[in-house]
């Protein structure tokens, strides 16, 4: 009976790994065929200058953590870097149907209403354990929305560091990427009920309007990886000591690279 049951578990194991390496060849796919398609002519639209590509790696798990200007930043990092980056997007985006069905296509990890950085959490595990690079931009949309100087980094939302704390991967590469924009300009301005309708819980979407932005060109540039080396046994005060002096040290880095 017990080996009836073990047997039973390994079948299970190497069905969903084989489930989940089908689905994650489809995003790939996906993925590529919009960068393939897309990349060519937002580089047009917006040229770009890039630094330090090379230390981005082209295998193994990767966090890449940028600063956020507009909602274009993904499109641009995803247009310079050939490998497969699975995004981490707002709730909003899971709430209009053509770009739900976009993220879903393509991998995007799409936060839930609550609980968000738990479920950021062990689905980022997730895809780290399996040798794939994600993208995050700690300040969250909020930059991307609301009118601020350029060069300007918020300070660091809590979800990057604790997935590199709770990770559980050794020697995880973490790239920190500066974007900056030149002839930053308003293309669209809409009224902040329209965001408010999809997530009502925000502050963000309380303001009366809410510009999106874009560039007529920008710097893209990479900097050197990070490796943490995370205390075992974290809890209490000291574990939130150490996410925020993570925090602290990326949001130095990206600054660094913005001039």
């Amino acid at each position: 009976m017990a080996k009836s049951a073990r047997d039973f578990s390994r079948i299970l194991l190497k069905l969903v790994g084989g489930m989940h390496q089908a689905s994650e060849r489809n995003h790939q796919q996906s993925y590529q065929l919009i960068r393939t398609l897309l990349g060519p002519l937002l580089q047009h639209c917006i040229p770009l200058q890039v630094n330090g590509l090379a230390n981005v790696p082209l295998t193994g798990p990767v966090l890449l953590v940028a600063n956020h200007r507009s909602l274009l930043d993904p499109f641009l990092i995803g247009a310079v870097i050939p490998r497969h980056i699975h995004f981490v997007a707002e709730s909003w985006f899971g709430a209009i149907p053509g770009l739900r069905r976009l993220s879903s296509k393509i991998g995007v990890i799409i936060l839930p209403r609550s609980q968000r950085s738990q479920y950021l959490i062990e689905l980022g595990k997730q895809q780290l354990a399996c040798q794939a690079m994600l993208g995050i931009f700690p300040e969250g949309a909020w930059p991307t929305l609301v009118p601020s100087p350029p060069g300007t980094v918020l300070p660091f939302q809590a979800g990057a560091a604790k997935l590199i704390v709770e990770s559980g991967i050794v020697g995880l590469t973490v790239v920190p990427a500066g974007i900056t924009g030149q002839g930053e300009h308003v293309i669209a301005s809409l009224p902040g009920w329209v965001f408010r309708y999809l997530e009502p819980w925000n502050p963000l979407y309380r303001r009366d309007r809410l510009e999106m932005r874009s560039y007529r060109s920008a710097t893209l540039r990479f900097g050197q990886p990070h490796y943490f080396v995370v205390p075992t046994e974290l809890a209490g005060e000291r574990y939130q000591q150490v996410i925020a002096a993570i925090s602290e040290r990326l949001r130095t880095a990206i600054m660094a690279l913005l001039y």
